[in-house]
């Protein structure tokens, strides 16, 4: 939709913590006027060994503002933090799709309304965290390829796309390539063509 900016980014994993922090995300004088979303997707290694999920390797995402020298995460995910937290495994599971390959998260709903505040022009850069856990001591999740999808919504309903590319180009951190949906849709079709063969 014209009141959308979508975005992904493709990487492999290559430690611990595979990050960036340098995300600008267009925005007006008061601020940021979205609402947003992420998507993480990973294919980690599984064995029967491992229970009922079978993962050998998590990933855990987090998509936000840096304050303070940390990321906070827009749904408030605090997983990894170098301090105790009283995080149940079971409540990792059902909060935050600890052990799942396909993560979503979004805001809570008290915060999809406002405009996120600019603090300064360097508060313009917002960061992609993946954290990863390991099972095994081969560590079967270093390399692995994951595709991470952020929506952006404006709450004004402004189009922004434009905006957004310069910004990620003038800062020569991002190199930006636009898809083009009609010929993504016309080669699904294609794909999706029914073939028969003759006798």
């Amino acid at each position: 939709k014209d009141d959308e900016i979508r975005f992904f980014i493709s990487s492999n994993i290559l430690d611990y913590d595979t990050y960036t922090s340098s995300i600008p995300l267009p925005h007006t004088k008061k601020g940021f006027p979205y609402r947003f979303r992420a998507t993480l997707c990973y294919t980690p290694r599984c064995h029967r060994n491992q229970g009922v999920d079978y993962t050998d390797t998590e990933l855990d995402i987090h998509f936000g503002r840096y304050r303070n020298g940390k990321m906070v995460s827009i749904n408030n995910n605090e997983q990894g933090v170098p301090y105790f937290i009283d995080l149940p495994e079971s409540k990792a599971r059902s909060d935050y799709r600890k052990w799942d390959n396909v993560k979503h998260i979004t805001e809570g709903l008290a915060d999809t309304a406002r405009i996120k505040k600019l603090r300064d022009e360097s508060d313009i850069y917002w960061g992609l965290s993946l954290k990863t856990v390991e099972r095994l001591d081969d560590k079967p999740g270093r390399g692995m390829p994951f595709c991470a999808v952020v929506t952006m919504k404006a709450i004004d309903n402004q189009n922004r796309a434009e905006q957004f590319v310069k910004l990620c180009n003038t800062t020569h951190t991002w190199s930006v390539v636009p898809l083009n949906q009609n010929v993504m849709i016309k080669t699904y079709h294609e794909a999706e063509t029914e073939v028969v063969f003759e006798e």
